[in-house]
């Protein structure tokens, strides 16, 4: 009986420590990810902002600045950090519209594309605190497209922000 008890005790003392618990998962980094070569990231030659979204010009375009209120057109392509896909927008289809300042994608991204030129290709990169957060993305079929806790990478080609048809006329 002595025996029974020592061991309700002990598994009670592990159950309450187990309760007790309050280790929370750890947020992966845009600094601690590890990138695919393929990706061509290069953090010392990146400008990260306050909130932890990293950005680098691959291009610096010659056209119009990208403002929020202001109507942009724009290619993508976008990546886990190990270089698998998740989605993409290339010609021949028309670009991506949004208008900055109207939550119509991430604020990361937006924060990602400020001072963006037209004509410019870009690199932002993503922390998931900042993404989708620890929770697996899904599509219809309940295939993950990314992850939870996944840094996202961004290949980004401004081609209009003057509010035109993004050259689709």
């Amino acid at each position: 009986m002595r025996r029974l008890r020592l061991l309700a005790l002990a598994l009670l003392t592990v159950g309450i420590g187990a309760c007790l618990d309050t280790t929370a998962p750890e947020w992966a980094t845009v600094e601690s990810a590890t990138y695919d070569p393929s990706l061509g990231v290069d953090l010392s030659n990146s400008t990260a902002t306050d909130v932890g979204v990293y950005y680098r010009d691959i291009t610096v375009g010659t056209g119009a600045v990208l403002t929020a209120g202001q109507e942009a057109y724009y290619y993508y392509r976008g990546f886990l950090s190990s270089g698998i896909p998740f989605d993409s927008l290339q010609p021949p289809n028309p670009p991506f519209a949004f208008t900055p300042g109207n939550l119509q994608v991430l604020q990361a991204f937006e924060i990602g594309m400020q001072g963006m030129r037209v004509g410019g290709r870009r690199q932002i990169l993503i922390p998931p605190n900042l993404a989708y957060g620890m929770n697996d993305l899904r599509d219809n079929s309940g295939n993950v497209i990314i992850p939870g806790n996944s840094v996202l990478v961004f290949d980004v080609q401004l081609v209009d922000a003057s509010g035109g048809t993004g050259g689709t006329q």
